[in-house]
């Protein structure tokens, strides 16, 4: 039973990602042309790519633990992708807040507000199947074009994953063999980071689309 809902939450993190990518990066166009700008699309790229490089070495602890379902767990080789995710989370998270810090001081291109106020959220929910609880939480910040405040609750989600990998690094130092709910809520944690940055790339990405160029032109 434990092998068959470790497989199901795999299997539904994965399919989170199939969906789009979680950059983040197709709603930079908000902000105030200028060489800053180009360094927070730089930046969401490279916290991203942080974030997925985490969640690779998470993996490899996670197949680690699967192997070890008789209770003879690995705990050094757990312990060394448990380190690894760590580090790589925590530079993501360093990265994401940099551009955070940078979207704060050059300000928004203020006239899209009204795009992002007037585009038919409900609509596209329902046409594209997404998960009603998860949508709401991003329409809440894309109604208002809160890209900052976005950008605030996906660092909030890394702290929640930080939070389970560094308890996970304690019991395996210990060589004690995680409790399997420990790891449950890190697969959860991991595929709601995912899924919020994902459908904040869809919804913000799709509005920026059909209302402006179609290309995040730095002049724009």
């Amino acid at each position: 039973m434990i092998k068959r809902n470790i497989f199901f939450l795999l299997l539904g993190l994965c399919l989170s990602q199939l969906n789009a990518l979680i950059v983040m990066n197709d709603i930079v166009c908000v902000f105030t042309p200028g060489s800053e700008k180009v360094e927070i699309e730089e930046g969401m790229i490279s916290a991203a790519t942080l974030f997925l490089a985490s969640k690779a070495q998470a993996d490899l602890f996670l197949m680690e633990y699967e192997r070890a379902s008789n209770g003879n767990l690995k705990c050094g080789e757990a312990l060394k992708y448990a380190r690894e995710a760590i580090a790589k989370l925590e530079q993501s998270r360093g990265t994401y807040a940099h551009a955070r810090d940078l979207g704060q001081k050059i300000g928004y291109l203020e006239y899209k507000r009204q795009w992002f106020q007037e585009y038919n959220y409900a609509k596209v929910v329902a046409d594209r199947q997404m998960l009603p609880a998860m949508a709401n939480k991003v329409t809440a910040y894309l109604c208002n074009m809160d890209i900052l405040g976005i950008y605030s609750e996906n660092i909030n989600n890394l702290d929640k994953i930080l939070g389970t990998l560094k308890e996970i690094k304690n019991q395996l130092e210990l060589s004690r063999t995680p409790a399997v709910e420990l790891v449950w809520q890190l697969l959860k944690e991991y595929a709601e980071a995912t899924l919020f940055g994902n459908y904040a790339t869809i919804l913000g990405g799709d509005i920026l689309m059909i209302t402006g160029p179609p290309i995040c032109d730095p002049h724009y």
